[in-house]
């Protein structure tokens, strides 16, 4: 939880920047954030806050299946995800 509320996939994820030198302004991409684009899970897309990698629907569903494994993702810590991802009604992931 950051500031109060859950962060949301539909969001994406915050990537940062570059402040100088050749790449200025472009995305830092972390290994795992370039393994997921190297897959086709993520695309970069500018965002209002800078550059953010948004799951595409190869990688929603990936999130699906992972999100279905308890032993992967807690279904209590991560309600808030199965919850967006349609895996879990409102009332649900309320009670957890």
């Amino acid at each position: 939880m950051h500031f109060g509320q859950y962060p949301s996939l539909a969001e994406g994820l915050f990537l940062r920047t570059w402040r100088g030198g050749p790449q200025k302004g472009e995305p830092k991409v972390p290994p795992a954030v370039q393994s997921m684009l190297e897959r086709g899970l993520v695309e970069l897309r500018p965002g209002r806050m800078g550059p953010r990698a948004m799951f595409t629907e190869a990688g929603l569903a990936a999130l699906r299946q992972l999100a279905l494994d308890r032993r992967a993702m807690d279904p209590v810590r991560f309600a808030h995800l199965r919850q967006e991802l349609g895996l879990d009604a409102p009332e649900e992931a309320a009670a957890q």
